[in-house]
């Protein structure tokens, strides 16, 4: 047996061991077994805050208006939504949420939860990235333990 496959029946063994948190790669494409997210986003060029006031993005930015729906299909210990686990990707930059997002006037205020096993929440997240992205290439990406597959689609 080869060096290579050797360490790929170790990172596979290893994987099974742990529980079956063992991700596999398909292309671009990441697999899991524990949950799943849909991202629905949006540009928008300010946001209202819970107290009335607008908030604006700063100079040569915009705002990405992200509704994520998170479903935890089976993972016992709970699934967070904390906000440092999202990013959004634009232009090959990976950008943190925005503090707006603790106070945004939504149908779906942000709020720090654990998504138990069967469970299914929806929160916003408000992110800034430069003027001139495109819409299409925005991806909203989980960044914490691999137990999400997920999309990003446009609203």
């Amino acid at each position: 047996m080869s060096t290579g496959a050797k360490i790929v029946l170790v990172i596979v063994l290893i994987g099974v061991v742990l529980g079956g948190i063992f991700v596999i790669g398909v292309g671009n494409q990441v697999i899991s077994t524990h949950g799943e997210y849909t991202a629905s986003v949006h540009f928008a060029d300010s946001v209202t805050t819970n107290y009335g006031w607008t908030s604006t993005p700063d100079p040569g930015m915009i705002f990405v208006w992200a509704d994520i729906t998170m479903t935890n299909r089976d993972w016992s210990s709970g699934i967070s939504n904390n906000t440092y686990n999202w990013k959004c990707e634009a232009a090959g930059i990976a950008y943190s949420i925005d503090s707006v997002t603790y106070s945004v006037a939504t149908e779906h205020p942000y709020q720090l939860v654990e998504v138990q096993k069967g469970g299914t929440g929806t929160w916003t997240y408000i992110f800034q990235i430069p003027i001139g992205s495109d819409i299409n290439d925005v991806k909203i990406k989980w960044d914490s333990q691999p137990l999400l597959d997920g999309k990003t689609v446009v609203a």
